[in-house]
């Protein structure tokens, strides 16, 4: 490697765990449905996970993102890989009083011979203060996870992941879609921010050609779109009305042709 008490968001009847806290109202701060708003105008599909109320989140903002070891066909044909993570979002200055758990996916077709779905299913988290509202840190845009430092940070780390899959050792003889797990890491609180990435410790030491292939393809769309779409999330908790997330697809087939950004609101 490198280096509860439980109440639904929507209505119906609330959920009182004996060992938890006490009770919360059943509200949003209305940052979460910019939020929401933005995941659908980028492709996402989100599903909200009910409010945990004496159950807060660590100082900080943590990303971590797992690969598969196969490529899973369905039963309908489909064939998938599947990218596992989770994503804290967090002031710096300490714990929040509780959080909101949001599950987040996106399928990414990758075209060819054997097409191939690259579905990123992930856990974000977003602390909140007892007010219902998410801290003033993130609203005014002041915790380490909005530094530009950080966000490089982050495309530096994809850019290793993306080197360690273009160097997986490769079996010509294996026509099964596995191979090792690469994993990405990082930590961000205040001025540090600790990472890393590499192949998980598998079984599996070897991988196929496409698997191989289908894994870098997946480190390039994590790199080139799902961190720039993830931290349009992060602009939208800091109170930025609009903000540009730049298309890379066409850099793949291209190198001469310029990105294009285009807008969301």
């Amino acid at each position: 490697m490198r280096d509860r008490l439980r109440v639904p968001l929507r209505g119906g009847t609330r959920e009182a765990s004996r060992t938890m806290g006490s009770s919360m109202p059943s509200a949003l701060p209305h940052q979460i449905s910019d939020i929401q708003t933005t995941l659908a105008a980028l492709g996402y599909k989100e599903r909200l996970v009910p409010v945990f109320w004496s159950l807060g989140l660590p100082a900080g903002s943590k990303l971590a993102v797992q690969f598969a070891e196969s490529v899973v066909t369905s039963t309908k044909g489909r064939s998938k890989l599947v990218l596992d993570g989770t994503f804290q979002i967090n002031a710096d200055d300490g714990p929040s009083a509780g959080l909101v758990h949001m599950e987040v996916e996106k399928v990414h077709r990758l075209r060819g011979e054997r097409p191939i779905d690259l579905v990123l299913k992930l856990k974000l988290l977003i602390g909140i203060e007892i007010d219902l509202h998410v801290p003033s840190e993130l609203e005014f845009g002041r915790s380490a996870i909005h530094r530009a430092e950080s966000y490089n940070y982050l495309q530096s780390l994809a850019a290793d992941a993306l080197q360690t899959a273009i160097n997986l050792q490769v079996d010509p003889l294996e026509n099964t879609l596995c191979g090792p797990a690469i994993r990405i890491e990082a930590r961000l609180l205040g001025e540090l921010a600790l990472g890393r990435t590499g192949v998980v410790r598998s079984s599996k030491q070897t991988a196929s050609r496409d698997f191989a292939s289908c894994t870098t393809a997946a480190c390039e769309w994590l790199q080139h779109r799902v961190l720039p779409e993830l931290r349009s999330v992060i602009n939208r908790l800091s109170r930025k009305d609009q903000f540009i997330v730049t298309d890379r697809a066409a850099l793949v087939d291209n190198p001469a042709v310029k990105p294009q950004p285009f807008l969301v609101r």
